[in-house]
């Protein structure tokens, strides 16, 4: 017998997390991006620890995705999956969309922070077509001993046909 999972609602769909809600909405890191150097890597700059808000996402489970190192979300009605919150500013939001493009696409779900507070949040949701989940659950201290040190050169790779920052009157971001 085939039991049909449905994902929890999502409060919005988009290919990539609209250029609008930079500094808005926060996005909710579940995998590789909870490292503050693989992100700081990424965005090209220092991630300070207080730009990273622990939270927690239910209604799904993580598992590492198949044929590769990090992971995807399968819905899971009893699931939670511990994760962090970043608020991204225009640049940083360019980086991680083009990061996540190709793979994942953009859903806005209601996330609890440690404290408990109920919050939207922006996460990455594996693209059927693309990203086959696996069956292995994705361990954050499993995948840094194993797979981090060589991470840093595949994002340097996924990141090479990202088009140079448009120049921009006023303060940073």
């Amino acid at each position: 017998m085939r039991v049909e999972l449905r994902w929890p609602r999502p409060l919005a769909v988009a290919e990539e997390v609209p250029p609008e809600e930079a500094g808005g909405t926060p996005l909710f890191f579940f995998g590789t991006l909870m490292d503050r150097e693989i992100l700081a890597h990424l965005l090209g700059r220092p991630v300070r620890p207080e730009e990273l808000r622990p939270a927690v996402l239910a209604g799904f489970r993580r598992v590492t995705a198949r044929n590769a190192s990090y992971p995807v979300l399968l819905p899971d009605p009893g699931g939670r999956v511990e994760g962090v919150l970043f608020r991204a500013g225009p640049r940083d939001l360019r980086r991680i969309n083009h990061y996540e493009c190709d793979e994942y696409r953009a859903e806005r779900h209601e996330i609890r922070t440690a404290d408990g507070e109920r919050s939207a949040a922006w996460i990455f949701l594996g693209r059927e077509a693309v990203m086959e989940a696996g069956e292995e659950p994705w361990d954050p201290g499993t995948w840094a001993a194993r797979h981090k040190p060589g991470f840093f050169a595949r994002i340097d790779e996924w990141m090479e046909d990202l088009p140079p920052d448009e120049p921009h009157s006023g303060g940073e971001d």
